[in-house]
């Protein structure tokens, strides 16, 4: 075989490879065995409190070590779904995080999560948020968390939710 012919093959045998290692890292992340969602009140009046609740689910066959939260990096994306305009963060917020898990915005566990289990917190997210005007406003979250005996990081991303501010 010449060496231009030999050159083609190892770059094909490394593009195989390539693939296959990448694939095995996609299929072996922690994220795939979790779902993150998110759920609040279809409607609530301008000035009222704005709570959202966040759950993470296990959906994997097996128990598994989980920590979940804002400590791990967040983003509460707040969009005006009229206008398109992104809600901002008030610049010195109470903290919005509530009851659940855990009262700090950190879901975790002492225990591995059990199979269909969830860690639930809530999030005020009026006291972070200024929604200063009525509308309609879709909500989604990205939360990062860490998993398995490794405690191997990952990232989320949750269904969208709107909810109605009325008058």
């Amino acid at each position: 075989m010449s060496v231009e012919g030999d050159s083609a093959m190892s770059f094909r045998k490394m593009v195989v490879l390539s693939l296959l290692l990448l694939t095995t890292a996609q299929t072996n992340s922690p994220a795939r065995d979790f779902v993150f969602q998110v759920r609040t009140y279809p409607s609530v009046h301008l000035n009222q409190e704005i709570w959202i609740t966040l759950a993470l689910t296990n959906i994997s066959r097996d128990s598994e070590e989980v920590q979940f939260g804002d400590f791990f990096g967040a983003d509460y994306k707040i969009v005006n779904t009229k206008t398109g305009a992104r809600v901002g963060r008030i610049t010195y917020p109470s903290h919005g995080f509530g009851s659940g898990s855990t009262a700090t915005g950190y879901m975790g566990s002492d225990k591995p999560l059990a199979p269909g289990g969830s860690l639930v917190s809530s999030f005020r997210v009026s006291s972070v948020y200024a929604i200063k005007s009525p509308g309609t406003y879709a909500i989604r979250v990205t939360m990062g968390g860490a998993a398995g005996k490794k405690m191997t990081r990952f990232t989320l991303q949750s269904n969208t939710v709107t909810i109605r501010i009325l008058p």
